[in-house]
């Protein structure tokens, strides 16, 4: 959009920006789209690609960054299938508990039982947690949220596509 765009098409622009970003103020959203010409699509592109530049958090990414550390392989710089195991352990799940699948969604995980940083911080800035005891104590709402259909839809899906990535693990044990 040009600068010549109308109050109330910004209004409308503003809308929609809020309705498909996570925790961000209509103060900070209208400073992000102002930055951007009020162009939601390009706006909207550069908030998917850094969702933590908008924000309201007062979660710390450096203090995840010392959990995801915790956890990470020394080999390869990201958390595998003996730091999963771990962190689940930790976080006292069961091996049948889908919550963990959850929080891997909740990451936007590629592969099974492996977090990048970016993506450990990820699922811990959209739960808003900084500590494994605060991510615990959120568990019970992870697994009410997949129970609406929308929810678990996509959940599904995306799922379905993270269970299949891997060309070792040809199955979730």
């Amino acid at each position: 959009m040009s600068s010549r765009t109308s109050s109330r098409q910004k209004q409308v622009i503003l809308k929609n920006f809020l309705a498909v970003t996570d925790n961000v103020s209509e103060s900070a959203a209208t400073k992000f789209l102002q930055k951007y010409r009020w162009d939601l699509e390009t706006a909207m592109n550069q908030y998917f690609e850094n969702p933590q530049q908008l924000s309201k958090s007062k979660v710390s990414v450096s203090t995840i960054s010392k959990i995801f550390e915790h956890y990470k392989d020394s080999t390869t710089q990201t958390i595998t299938e003996d730091g999963f195991d771990k962190f689940v352990e930790d976080l006292a799940i069961q091996d049948d508990d889908i919550v963990q699948f959850v929080f891997a969604w909740e990451c936007s995980c590629k592969k099974i039982s492996v977090f990048t940083l970016e993506e450990f911080q990820q699922g811990f800035m959209r739960l808003q947690c900084d500590s494994v005891k605060n991510l615990k104590a959120k568990l019970p709402l992870l697994r009410k949220k997949i129970e609406q259909p929308k929810v678990f839809k996509e959940f599904y899906n995306w799922f379905f596509v993270y269970a299949k990535a891997s060309e070792e693990k040809k199955g979730l044990c």
